[in-house]
């Protein structure tokens, strides 16, 4: 490279700013964005459990469809 006259910083300084470019995006993302969401999944979920609670309790055994936070109720049926 260095016979074609480009050095190796000239060429590694454009990826070298995409990747600063995109820690700061990261940590913006990580310490302003992701608490605020939390929250508001916390909010949506509670309102969401006090306003139908019986949408949370799944009857029969959990086969990994149900939803992820889920009450079991009922018989457990034996499977093959």
């Amino acid at each position: 490279m260095r016979s074609a006259g480009l050095s190796l910083p000239w060429l590694a300084r454009p990826i070298l700013l995409l990747a600063a470019l995109g820690v700061l995006a990261g940590v913006v993302i990580n310490f302003q964005c992701m608490p605020w969401a939390r929250v508001r999944y916390h909010l949506e979920l509670g309102n969401a459990v006090r306003l139908n609670p019986l949408s949370f309790i799944v009857p029969g055994p959990s086969s990994g469809t149900s939803p992820a936070r889920c009450c079991m109720w009922g018989r457990r049926t034996a499977r093959a």
